[in-house]
């Protein structure tokens, strides 16, 4: 499938969990920030910025961000400082966040306070959800996100095409790299709460590959290839399409 050639009149957008879309138009990007400022990129932008930055929304942007905000992204470098995310810095940030409600309910806050209630939700924090966290808001006070899907980012991966209808009850999944949506064992949780069971590489009888947005863990993807060269019936597919799927299916039980 030939890529489609980025036209300057082109933008992108983050959404309330960091995943990118587009192209769209400008006009599309007026409807959206009459009802919350977002982060938009286009061709001759280094790096994504609040739509309300840009002359071409300035005017018609309806909502303001909460200066509070400034506060909460300096905490968050605070706390990278030390290259490092601990418990208690962790607990430090959800304190603050429920100090500020509204921050919670815009971009980032609303992405962070997200994956901190699923952190501390057992009671516990493990050091793959501190590695998590970490990620997260390395994402977001860098703000370096790629603005096009991890399929336009890879246009010689292996993914099946048409991406594949996917369902959980009944069926096995793999995870290769990392991903938007969090950490390995929040993605087998999804998985295993639907119905579905996970292998930590593909085998034979693996139903999907899912390949991760911010790394596409190259060597396990090459597995599945030689599988499915084999007759394995393994469909290899991006983060984004099967995010799609987990969001539509029914917990099971």
């Amino acid at each position: 499938m030939t890529a489609r050639k980025t036209s300057p009149d082109d933008y992108y957008y983050l959404d309330a969990l960091n995943n990118g879309h587009g192209p769209v138009t400008a006009d599309f990007i007026r409807k959206l920030i009459h009802k919350t400022n977002i982060l938009v990129w286009r061709p001759g932008l280094s790096d994504w910025i609040l739509a309300s930055h840009l002359p071409e929304f300035r005017r018609i942007h309806a909502v303001e961000a909460d200066p509070s905000l400034a506060e909460m992204l300096d905490l968050c470098q605070n706390i990278l400082a030390d290259g490092t995310v601990t418990e208690t810095e962790a607990a430090q940030l959800r304190d603050w966040l429920q100090a500020h409600p509204h921050g919670a309910t815009v971009w980032p806050g609303n992405v962070i306070a997200r994956r901190l209630a699923d952190i501390f939700q057992d009671g516990q924090v493990t050091a793959a959800e501190r590695a998590d966290l970490k990620l997260l808001l390395d994402q977001i006070t860098a703000r370096r996100p790629d603005p096009q899907s991890v399929v336009a980012a890879n246009p010689d991966a292996p993914f099946d095409k048409p991406p594949p209808h996917i369902g959980f009850h009944g069926r096995s999944f793999c995870f290769a790299g990392k991903f938007v949506f969090g950490s390995l064992e929040r993605c087998h949780h999804a998985v295993t709460a639907r119905g579905g069971t996970c292998h930590f590489e593909p085998v034979w009888d693996t139903h999907h590959l899912i390949v991760g947005a911010l790394d596409p863990g190259r060597p396990l993807i090459e597995k599945a290839q030689k599988l499915k060269q084999l007759g394995s019936v393994c469909k290899i597919v991006a983060e984004e399409h099967w995010t799609k799927f987990v969001r539509q299916a029914p917990l099971h039980g």
